[in-house]
């Protein structure tokens, strides 16, 4: 009996899935999403689209289209082409919830993608994302500003809920970009004070945002391992910094929160974490990874233009440990945004659900 024949279709759908990356972001720079949300629920047809986005001819607009339809973040009727709720609430211009320009910073710096091969060789980054902070970082923590004011928001509800947000916190934001975080404890708490730490060229953009919120918030540029910071803070978040750092750096920075942490205090930190080392017992490795895509594609996006290759549970939890910490609660705000909650030994473990939403 002959062998089944391989199929390429595995291969042809990594290809196809950069075909389908730059396609979405010709969409999103054309402005042919915002034309289909202005034409309302009947859609629009190539012809149509390619008149209000000025393309030249409507038949690459088609081209164009069907693609988008085909991974489904359009929708077809006929001739017509109408937006998918997802298209309508994460690449609608005019949206909140919208992800435009995390469709274009996520992935971090092209020429970072064409060394990756040499940064493999070297273990060391050929383009890094802090050496000009201001030229990638700054826009892209406002990018994601809109998903992590959410995630910040539904914690701080979760926090208020178990009691653990005094009336006037002090929040220490390490890394703290948009200040996403210290907006929502302050809007949970009208008493509450922080200090946002970023580097040069980032804390411009946390000032910015942060403008409204006056002397209720300190915005200190530097590196958040050596700012001077205030002693017992009563919440210090860490958000998505330590996947971008090494290991040692990364440990130095966890103990540094609980350092200026208060003894009822929490350490939020906010991360995409990898699936942990194999072991000789696990029996569908396979199945493990396959689940943990998102958190490893963004693990390799790290090792590509950081110093960083992600961190797993099992890292926090044992830094945690030797200062005399754990995990005490996950939560899942929002699908593949994880948040732990960090807390002295001694401190109950709380029994609340893993999911807020």
């Amino acid at each position: 009996m002959s062998e089944a024949p391989v199929s390429p279709a595995v291969v042809w759908e990594v290809i196809n899935g950069y075909t389908a990356y730059q396609g979405l972001v010709a969409a999103l720079e054309l402005g042919l999403v915002d034309a289909l949300a202005a034409c309302g629920p009947d859609g629009a047809t190539a012809a149509e689209l390619a008149g209000s986005v000025g393309a030249a001819d409507a038949d690459h607009v088609a081209v164009l289209a069907d693609l988008l339809v085909s991974i489904g973040l359009l929708d077809a009727d006929g001739r017509r082409y109408l937006l998918t709720p997802a298209a309508a609430r994460f690449l609608v211009s005019s949206s909140p919830a919208q992800m435009r320009d995390l469709v274009r910073l996520s992935p971090g710096p092209q020429q970072a993608w064409q060394q990756l091969a040499e940064t493999l060789r070297s273990g060391r980054p050929s383009t890094r994302v802090t050496v000009d902070p201001a030229a990638y970082l700054a826009p892209l923590v406002e990018a994601t500003a809109p998903t992590q004011r959410a995630v910040a928001t539904a914690t701080a509800v979760f926090l208020d809920a178990a009691g653990r947000l005094p009336a006037a916190p002090l929040v220490i934001d390490l890394g703290a970009g948009s200040a996403a975080w210290s907006i929502a404890l302050l809007a949970a708490r009208p008493e509450a004070r922080a200090v946002a730490v970023d580097l040069p060229g980032v804390a411009q953009t946390t000032r910015r945002l942060t403008a409204d919120l006056g002397a209720r918030v300190d915005v200190v540029e530097g590196d958040y391992l050596t700012v001077g910071l205030p002693d017992r803070a009563d919440v210090v978040v860490l958000g998505h910094l330590l996947r971008a750092e090494p290991p040692a750096r990364a440990r130095e920075l966890l103990h540094r929160a609980f350092a200026v942490a208060g003894p009822d205090a929490v350490v939020v930190v906010t991360d995409y974490p990898r699936p942990a080392p194999p072991t000789d017992d696990e029996t569908d490795r396979a199945a493990t990874l396959a689940a943990a895509r998102h958190e490893l594609t963004l693990a390799l996006t790290m090792l590509a233009s950081t110093d960083g290759a992600g961190v797993t549970v099992g890292q926090l939890s044992a830094w945690a440990a030797e200062a005399g910490w754990h995990v005490s609660d996950r939560l899942e705000p929002l699908p593949r945004q994880h948040v732990f909650l960090l807390r002295p030994d001694g401190a109950a473990r709380s029994d609340r659900p893993a999911r807020t939403d």
